[in-house]
């Protein structure tokens, strides 16, 4: 499984704990409880704690953050993601809302570099 960074794939954060199996990325306890209230919501598991099937295991083999950061980040032209207020909940919510919702710098999977 690609864990290529160690970092929270939302937030930065290090040593992410949970997996976003929906998308196929490494998350923090934070930005993973977010995700799971966002529409529609995100499926998380502990890395730890869970099982997971075979389908999940071949998607995080395939993805991991940094072909996630190129599908969902895809159209953010800067080296570093964007910015928000990481000290509150609602900012970090307002982020991920911008980036999963309303899909600001998504791109297909088919192009994505």
């Amino acid at each position: 499984i690609k864990q290529s960074t160690g970092r929270c794939f939302d937030c930065g954060q290090r040593g992410p704990t949970y997996i976003n199996v929906t998308i196929g990325s490494f998350v923090c306890s934070t930005c993973g409880g977010l995700l799971r209230g966002i529409a529609p919501p995100m499926r998380i598991k502990s890395v730890s704690m869970a099982t997971f099937t075979a389908v999940e295991v071949q998607l995080m083999e395939q993805r991991g953050n940094e072909i996630c950061k190129s599908i969902w980040l895809g159209k953010w032209n800067k080296p570093e993601p964007p910015s928000f207020d990481k000290t509150t909940e609602n900012g970090r919510r307002d982020y991920l809302s911008d980036k999963y919702e309303k899909k600001l710098w998504y791109v297909d999977p088919s192009q994505a570099t």
